[in-house]
């Protein structure tokens, strides 16, 4: 397997930013240096591209194996990122989800999204606004949001703890699109909540716990209340797992 030295040499306009490098992204017409790469101390290696592209793609741009980026020296030269675990979103960050996921919440009655919800999960449109559920064309200004998320219209699943805060959301594309689940991008140094819950009658002795706001959707509109964790990847996310032991006793 060729080393982070070697990629780094394959790469075009390739500078250094902080412990991370910056290079023009293989994967879409880049004028301008947009994928940022990170190597762990574990050799697991970050691919990030602020334009949008998904890392499956710009790994089979580089002619890699998504499993290649589990296990990647560094080479002679590179250094390696002092990576620890992300902080939670702050107050500003809170207020800024809230923000958007009140507005697609009150553009949700009549738009395309309630219609959608309700013929694949099977959510009405009141449960979907009670729910807090809502719809974006690709309008509602998010400092989060990446142009990949703003092509195709949206619904929008909040993604609230325990406690009721909005700390994320995730949106369903409602149209063929490569990213049919899409999210907003962490702010630099935090990341957004791994698990979503829809407490529809506080009642801790039957709460389905799924991977992915469909699934949850799905469950509530059987009657369950239900915590959804982002992605079955954040199963075993040690963040993700203190919070659903704190509060789903039993």
């Amino acid at each position: 397997m060729s080393t982070f030295d070697d990629l780094l040499d394959r790469l075009d306009n390739v500078r250094p930013e902080g412990d991370s490098y910056l290079a023009r992204c293989p994967a879409h017409p880049d004028d301008r240096p947009s994928l940022l790469l990170t190597l762990e101390s574990s050799g697991r290696l970050l691919l990030y591209c602020r334009a949008g592209c998904k890392t499956h793609a710009v790994v089979a741009a580089l002619g890699m194996k998504m499993s290649d980026l589990f296990n990647m020296a560094s080479g002679s030269t590179t250094p390696v990122a002092k990576v620890g675990p992300k902080a939670p979103p702050t107050a500003e960050h809170i207020a800024d989800a809230t923000a958007y996921c009140e507005e697609a919440n009150r553009r949700y009655a009549s738009s395309p999204a309630a219609k959608y919800a309700e013929e694949r999960f099977g959510i009405s449109e009141a449960m979907g606004y009670f729910l807090g559920l809502g719809y974006d064309d690709g309008t509602i200004d998010s400092a989060w949001t990446t142009t990949a998320y703003t092509r195709v219209a949206r619904l929008v699943v909040p993604f609230a703890g325990f406690d009721g805060v909005i700390r994320g959301w995730q949106s369903r594309a409602l149209e063929e699109d490569e990213a049919p689940w899409c999210g907003p991008k962490n702010p630099p140094g935090h990341a957004w909540s791994t698990i979503g819950v829809f407490d529809l009658d506080n009642d801790e002795q039957n709460v389905m716990v799924t991977e992915g706001p469909g699934d949850r959707l799905t469950a509530v509109a059987a009657g369950y209340s239900a915590v959804a964790i982002r992605g079955a990847a954040l199963a075993r996310n040690t963040d993700t797992l203190d919070q659903l032991a704190k509060h789903l006793v039993g």
